[in-house]
Parts: structure tokens; C-alpha cells; sequence
């Protein structure tokens, strides 16, 4: 369960892909292939990845023809780390993982990672827990319904091709772990401290028009009405003018159930999704 694959996306990243590099280089487990796609970074991000990929043969930049105006989420994002895995040939691969070009990993973070796929042959997704450096301290990042975070993605091979790949949706990193669940496999968090050195909440795209195409991703993921309200009110809170996103993202759920009558997923999955969304909420609620 050693044989690797890494597939990172970036960005205008000069200010942290060093830690990154830097990381997965002294690995004690290192990849067969790392794949680092430069979307059009206007830095010079692509400059220190090829410093790298000069020195070990491992690293392969790849520069993303494709321009987009700003670092843009969702299928964009989905997309582009799919295009990575599409270049791994897998039949070598035990386990494949997204990582950000933004973060400091643990030395051993990849043979943890191994000996977690090996000595559970449920796991499926796996991953560290993210860490914002404030100061001297490192405080927790938000998590997600019991989830692995999307900077920090490992997929076993045969979960990967499972769940069809990375989704290609606007909220890839929440329902890949969902379609792990329904296949049969586990979500593992693990005890290992990754620092984020640019939190997601920077990179969020704030418009209300994203606010709106939120909403409408939620219904045809299908999320019920009452579970996407309430997923809309924490949505709406993680921003400035949080009442405003709110109503746009509702208002593009009720859009969609108007003008849009199919679905991403069929409907035994949807039922899976809304009943663990459900669980997750109650417990949540128990809990305080």
C-alpha cells in the first residue's frame, strides 16, 4: 500500500508553495509522481515549481492552458484535479491524494496515510486535520459532517474509481466522501497536523452570484428544501452581508426546482444523503 500518486492544483501560490514542496520532498514515504497543474498563476509560482521538478524527476508541472480570471472553486477546481488523475496510470497506484499548494504536512504524513489504508480495508478517503498558524499556536480549522477536508484528500485507488472520480460539482469535496459512504467505504480523520497557510475562507468566492449557483447545486444534488435551508443559514453566516448570501442561495434552490427537474444523483443515493445530512444535523443539535 506505498505506491503513490500526489495531483495539486495552484494558483498564484509564490508566497506558500515552498511549504508545500518542501513537505513532500523529506516525505518518508514519497510519491511515485507528483503532478502540480499551474492554472495560469501570474506570480511566479510556476518559476519555484520547476526550481523543483529540476531536482527531482518526480515532480510534474503542468501548465493549464485553460485562463480563468481568479482562483474560482467548485467544478472549476473539480475539473482541473480530475484532468491530474487522468494522466495517473492508476494500475500502479494503491492510493491517490489532492493535496493544496498551501500547506506544511508532517513528515510522515504519507506513511501514516499507507499504514491507514492498509490496516483498514474499509477506508476509503483518509486525511490529516487542517491548522491555521496564528502566532505561536495552530488553531483548528473548520470541519464538515465528519469529513475528510478538501486540501488534504486521500483516496484509495479503489474508492477512487468506485465513486467515479472526482465529482463535478460545485461542492466536490463534500459529496465525494458521501459517495464513498454509499459505496461501502469509510471517511478517516486522522490525529496529523497540517498547517494552512491561506485558509479556505480567503479563497471563497463571496459573490452573491456564487451564492445563488450554490443554491441551485444544492437542490439538483438533492438536498431537501428544510436541509437546505438550514445548510443556508451556515452558509450565509461564513460571509460578510451573511443574510444577503442567504437569500440568494435560497433563492437559486427554489430557481433550480423550477427550471431544472433532474438530478445529479438517482434517487436511492439521494435518500442515503438527506438521511446521514439529517443524522449529522440531530447530532450536532444533542450536542449543544
Amino acid at each position: 500500500m506505498n505506491r503513490h500518486f500526489i495531483v495539486t492544483t495552484v494558483k498564484n501560490e509564490e508566497d506558500f508553495i515552498r511549504n508545500t514542496l518542501d513537505s513532500v520532498v523529506t516525505q518518508t514515504l514519497k510519491p511515485i509522481e507528483w503532478i502540480i497543474i499551474n492554472d495560469n498563476s501570474e506570480d511566479n509560482t510556476e518559476e519555484i515549481i520547476r526550481e523543483y521538478a529540476a531536482k527531482y524527476n518526480w515532480i510534474r508541472p503542468i501548465n493549464r492552458e485553460q485562463k480563468t480570471s481568479t482562483r474560482k472553486g467548485g467544478e472549476n477546481v473539480a475539473a482541473i484535479i480530475q484532468s491530474g488523475i487522468d494522466m495517473i496510470d492508476l494500475v500502479n497506484a494503491d492510493f491517490v491524494s489532492k493535496i493544496d499548494g498551501d500547506l506544511t504536512l508532517p513528515e510522515d504524513y504519507f506513511e501514516v496515510i499507507a499504514e491507514t489504508f492498509e490496516g483498514n480495508q474499509k477506508a476509503g478517503i483518509a486525511g490529516g486535520r487542517c491548522y491555521i498558524s496564528k502566532g505561536n499556536d495552530l488553531i483548528p480549522e473548520f470541519e464538515i459532517d465528519n469529513q475528510v477536508r478538501g486540501p488534504i484528500k486521500s483516496y484509495r485507488k479503489d474508492c477512487l474509481v468506485s465513486i467515479g472520480g472526482i465529482p463535478q460539482r460545485k461542492n466536490w469535496d463534500g459529496i465525494d466522501g458521501v459517495l464513498a459512504e454509499f459505496q461501502g467505504w469509510e471517511n478517516v480523520i486522522l490525529d496529523l497536523k497540517v498547517v494552512h497557510h491561506r485558509p479556505t475562507s480567503s479563497l471563497t468566492n463571496s459573490s452573491f452570484k456564487n451564492s445563488f449557483l450554490l443554491g441551485m447545486d444544492e437542490r439538483k444534488t438533492g438536498y431537501t428544501l428544510l436541509l437546505a435551508l438550514l445548510r443556508s443559514y451556515n452558509f450565509g453566516k461564513e460571509r460578510k452581508f451573511s443574510f444577503i448570501h442567504t437569500i440568494f442561495f435560497v433563492f437559486g434552490y427554489l430557481f433550480s426546482m423550477v427550471t431544472f427537474k433532474q438530478y445529479y444523483f438517482d434517487k436511492s443515493f439521494r435518500k442515503f444523503l438527506n438521511q446521514r445530512k439529517y443524522l449529522l444535523l440531530k447530532s450536532r443539535m444533542c450536542k449543544g
